[in-house]
């Protein structure tokens, strides 16, 4: 996803008891756009990707249990892009 274009990011966390249960960042640019493939990178991430290949989205499934650097580097690794770690902060809202 590099080249010039910054890296479009919706972060949507579902909370349960105050705490972050479930998680989803969108980096496609089209909320309605359905994946053609997800992969498993780790336990309890879960990468959606788009028919060209291009990385959609990226499912936390308990977003807590991870560290937000961890989630960081996830998301760079999936996108190419170097994402800062207060955009991804919501994971851990709650958490403590």
């Amino acid at each position: 996803m590099s080249g010039g274009r910054r890296l479009f990011l919706d972060l949507q966390v579902t909370y349960r008891h105050g705490k972050p249960s479930i998680a989803y960042l969108n980096f496609s640019g089209a909320p309605d756009r359905r994946a053609a493939r997800t992969d498993e990178v780790q336990k309890g991430v879960l990468v959606d990707y788009l028919a060209d290949g291009s990385p959609m989205g990226i499912e936390f499934i308990h977003p807590s249990a991870i560290s937000l650097e961890e989630a960081v580097n996830i998301v760079q690794q999936v996108t190419g892009e170097a994402v800062p770690a207060e955009e991804l902060a919501p994971l851990h809202y709650g958490a403590a």
